[in-house]
């Protein structure tokens, strides 16, 4: 089987975290089945230095003279995984569409060389309805091969998409058009049936080899909280910070955030305000591996976000036996169950408090090995992999059945 893939986000050298799960779910599917041919495309998706924003203008002449030192590449994980990076502008799609008809020429480009390397694709995976959906259709159409999206989008769908109470026919087009559709969580399922558009529950899976139960690396006697997340408005920080305001005195605590975003300085100014300097370290990105080392000395991992599909951060908690605080955003109530953690209210941090207190004084309670195996039950990589070459199977046999 061959298979070429499509992300509409992916890693940066300014947001070196974006997107990462689908490079890393494409190694793990080439690693796992490696008689099939893997090829995955990116075109700059996340990278600053190709984004013509607005409200950057002055930094436009910069970018399209630095734009010549940024030269194509290709690598190759597995011998039988080729990733290419064809480096193309995007802006806002009110002005000659975002530069889409040149991203998708860089796509074809990639297409070409996976053709003369491996054979024609037998199907395209695109991440995203838009861009990489709406990519994948057009490449469908003009090489005559079927493809399917997985729909990670949250809320659905962005703002910018909206048009009244329908969705913009770039968005919606290949979500009607594709030959099968996924969703990450029964929540986004049932958004997208919202707009008529047919979709199976598909989760998220993440390197359960990577993230597993391990020796607690406790450097101090407080209770170790850990948040993962993009400083950003919709990751409710704030609220998180409000709420360890409110807890007692005599809970002894500190609170890693690990991640960066526009809100980092007003995020670090409220820490000095509610007088949480001391108690709230900021690690910025940190790496698969520091990813691993931070849950690890965790005792509790707490989520605040305000909206949320099927969060990769709270599954490699679950995947290193570590108890958890979500809010009730999405995909959460889904993953969060009496063995693993608690639920609290979005735009709540009283709540979220509580939860927080609640879950301290069971700390003991929560047995490590046994969230691991709840996790391994339901969201373990080695079933999600073959479920996935299962769907691909499915989606090339009904194509050329018609």
């Amino acid at each position: 089987m061959r298979v070429f893939i499509i992300p509409s986000w992916f890693p940066s050298p300014s947001h070196p975290n974006a997107g990462i799960f689908f490079r890393e779910q494409a190694e793990m599917y080439a690693e796992q089945f490696s008689e099939d041919k893997v090829g995955l495309v990116s075109w700059g998706q996340n990278d600053q230095r190709l984004l013509l924003e607005k409200s950057q203008l002055f930094r436009i002449p910069e970018k399209l003279l630095g734009a010549r030192k940024i030269k194509s590449s290709e690598w190759e994980y597995e011998s039988n995984f080729i990733e290419w990076f064809l480096p193309r502008f995007t802006w806002t799609r009110r002005f000659f569409q975002g530069n889409i008809h040149r991203i998708i020429h860089a796509c074809d480009q990639a297409f070409s060389i996976f053709v003369a390397r491996y054979g024609k694709p037998d199907l395209i995976h695109a991440h995203v309805g838009y861009p990489a959906g709406f990519i994948a259709w057009k490449l469908s159409e003009q090489h005559k091969i079927p493809f399917m999206i997985t729909e990670h989008m949250g809320p659905f769908p962005f703002a910018d998409f909206k048009k009244g109470t329908k969705l913009d026919d770039k968005l919606l087009g290949p979500l009607m058009h594709s030959h099968r559709n996924l969703a990450v969580s029964a929540h986004l399922q049932r958004e997208l049936n919202r707009y008529g558009i047919a979709s199976s529950v598909f989760n998220n899976f993440i390197d359960d080899d990577h993230f597993q139960v391990g020796e607690r690396q406790q450097s101090v006697d407080r209770i170790q909280l850990l948040h993962i997340g993009r400083l950003a408005p919709e990751k409710r920080q704030v609220d998180l910070l409000h709420a360890m305001f409110l807890l007692p005195n005599e809970i002894d605590f500190e609170l890693v955030i690990a991640g960066e975003g526009p809100l980092k300085s007003d995020l670090i100014q409220l820490t000095k305000t509610l007088g949480l300097q001391g108690k709230v370290i900021f690690k910025g990105n940190l790496n698969r591996e520091g990813i691993r080392q931070q849950l690890h000395r965790a005792d509790l991992f707490v989520l605040s976000s305000s909206y949320e599909n099927f969060p990769v951060a709270l599954l490699e908690a679950l995947a290193c036996g570590k108890p958890v605080v979500a809010t009730r955003c999405g995909g959460p109530e889904e993953m969060v169950s009496d063995v693993n953690g608690l639920l609290a209210n979005p735009f709540d941090p009283k709540d979220l408090s509580q939860k927080i207190m609640q879950a301290i004084a069971d700390l003991k309670a929560y047995d490590a090995q046994m969230i691991r195996g709840d996790f391994m039950d339901r969201y373990s990589r080695d079933q999600s992999l073959k479920k996935l070459r299962e769907i691909y199977a499915e989606v090339i046999t009904a194509y050329h059945s018609k």
